[in-house]
């Protein structure tokens, strides 16, 4: 497990969850010397905890990861940093801007294209994708392709961009239920929504309903389901299809790694975060140092909040 010393319950959760995508560590055990740079703060702070980790030591810390976090991301504690969805996002950004390989002498194409085929307009993000590659766009970012018929012009408009996460906002989510299955809510996610559009040729904005498909699946993907207070339970599975929502994409099957789970269930006061990996031996919970062999996924007080799967 890994020591709470400031409260860091939040990015020890997330950190778990890290450390049991096995291509990303891997990553970083084989590149040791090489591609990790030496001017790299947060890389070689994450990869010093993955050693440490792999050593099977009882006691173990984040907290020169979590010195480095700070370093190389002003804004994490400016805004409300000791959140597991946080801690999530500038490990993914700052990790990234520290491994990539960027062609400077690229110049980024337009993606938000009319009356072209899809096809082109996946390309073309695409190749803005390939000049800005690192290990983490290669394992977890997916694209996503939005598109809308325009009754004014009759063009199809499309919008194409690379995620590194479904982010699903449960406050939109209404329903009278006490348990909920995660299919309903990925479901959700995807379903068909109006909003106002600007339509370049008809110089108007109105309402029309805007589409959503998954044109490409990542290795790792990571469902955040975006809360304050949630009033209902969550129920997750070990494995989801998501080949009704992916364009061209045979293989959409995955398999449960690990969740980020957290109490903030029914105006609870004070909020704790911990994990359940599958690991070599089976399933656990880490509550910081505390780790526990899990047989279900019912884990009383606690609803998942980040989950991550990998690809079959």
């Amino acid at each position: 497990g890994l020591s709470n010393f400031e409260g860091n319950c939040y990015l020890n959760s997330i950190l778990q969850c890290f450390y049991y995508c096995k291509d990303l560590t891997n990553y970083f055990i084989r590149n040791e010397n090489g591609i990790i740079k030496k001017g790299g703060k947060l890389s070689n702070a994450y990869l010093k905890l993955i050693l440490r980790l792999n050593k099977k030591k009882k006691y173990n810390d984040a907290k020169i990861l979590l010195n480095a976090l700070q370093d190389v991301s002003y804004n994490f504690f400016k805004k409300g940093g000791n959140d597991p969805k946080a801690a999530l996002f500038y490990l993914l950004e700052n990790l990234h801007n520290e491994l990539k390989d960027q062609n400077l002498n690229y110049k980024e194409e337009d993606i938000c294209c009319e009356d072209i085929d899809q096809e082109r307009v996946f390309q073309r993000c695409k190749n803005n994708e390939e000049n800005n590659k690192s290990i983490i766009s290669e394992l977890f970012n997916w694209c996503l392709l939005t598109k809308n018929e325009c009754k004014k012009c009759g063009n199809i408009h499309y919008m194409c961009e690379y995620q590194n996460n479904i982010l699903i906002a449960l406050n939109k989510y209404e329903t009278k239920e006490k348990n909920v299955k995660l299919d309903n809510l990925i479901k959700f996610y995807f379903k068909d929504v109006e909003k106002h559009f600007f339509c370049n040729f008809g110089k108007e904005v109105f309402k029309v309903k805007f589409h959503k498909e998954m044109i490409s699946l990542p290795q790792y993907l990571i469902i955040i389901l975006n809360r304050k207070i949630i009033q209902f339970n969550i129920q997750y599975e070990d494995l989801i299809d998501l080949s009704e929502y992916c364009v061209n994409e045979n293989n959409a099957k995955y398999k449960f790694i690990g969740t980020s789970l957290t109490n903030d269930y029914e105006d609870k006061e004070g909020t704790h975060a911990i994990s359940r990996c599958m690991t070599l031996d089976g399933v656990y919970i880490f509550n910081d140092l505390t780790t526990i062999k899990s047989c279900n996924n019912n884990i009383n007080g606690y609803n998942p909040y980040i989950l991550f799967y990998k690809k079959i």
